[in-house]
This record gives C-alpha cells, sequence and structure tokens, in this order.
C-alpha cells in the first residue's frame, strides 16, 4: 500500500487477484484496478509518500 496524496489516492497490491487497485482516498471509490500479472510483491509508484 502506498498513498499520492496529490492526487488523494491509495494505491493497493490485491494477491488473490493479482491487480493493483487505485482508491480515491475521498471518496473512497475504485478509481481503477491494473492487472499486474504473475506473483505481485511489490510496486513502486513515482512521487509516492
Amino acid at each position: 500500500m502506498t498513498i499520492d496524496r496529490d492526487e488523494n489516492r491509495i494505491y493497493l497490491i490485491i494477491p488473490e487477484t493479482k491487480t493493483l487497485a487505485i482508491v480515491n482516498s475521498v471518496s473512497k471509490k475504485i478509481v481503477s484496478r491494473i492487472d499486474l500479472g504473475a506473483n505481485p510483491y511489490w510496486v513502486s509508484i513515482m512521487g509516492e509518500k
């Protein structure tokens, strides 16, 4: 999990579905889901805090 405070978004890896979920921290709604392929364990986001 990491937080992008500039965009008010939370980035979450979901190992069960092998996806990255991007959630708006204000509305708590999923903005996007990205398929990560096999065995995701680490994601780096530019500008993360």
